[in-house]
């Protein structure tokens, strides 16, 4: 169990490091590749029925990348409090808390509106391709 955490651990911190407009692409692109593939694998197999596993696990994909989304706002909120001079009259110190909280919220509202983004497109190309992914392999059958 304790080398499933450090795996995890380490996972989430190479997947941390990578900006999150490339995060939400790749996975976009990586549930459109299991759907396809899923659909491609049930027509190539002849077993049509089977078309739509690779869009759920394209599913199950998307809905797993907010699980590993890092929390951005609080990362920035620690930094800038950090910076806040002690010295400074407690009104001044409030002032800068008050702007350090505001400017962190601002930027996690916009990774969230990206993580938004992201898991919807994601998600729904693997919903369609769970779906109707048997349909899809069913009308690919006549080409293998």
């Amino acid at each position: 169990m304790k080398a499933l955490g450090g795996a995890l651990h380490s996972c989430k911190a190479v997947w941390g490091s990578v900006p999150q407009l490339w995060r939400y692409a790749f996975v976009g692109s990586l549930s459109l590749a299991l759907s396809f593939g899923g659909v491609i694998w049930a027509a190539s197999a002849h077993r049509v029925s089977e078309g739509g596993r690779g869009g759920a696990i394209a599913t199950m994909v998307a809905i797993f990348i907010v699980l590993l989304r890092p929390d951005y706002g609080q990362k920035i909120l620690d930094d800038r409090m950090a910076t806040i001079n002690p010295e400074l009259s407690p009104i001044d110190r409030l002032d800068q808390e008050v702007k350090a909280i505001v400017s962190a919220m601002r930027i996690n509202s916009k990774g969230q509106t990206r993580l938004n983004r992201g898991l919807v497109i994601a998600s729904a190309i693997g919903t369609i391709f769970w779906g109707f992914g048997d349909i899809f392999a069913k009308w690919l059958t006549c080409f293998f």
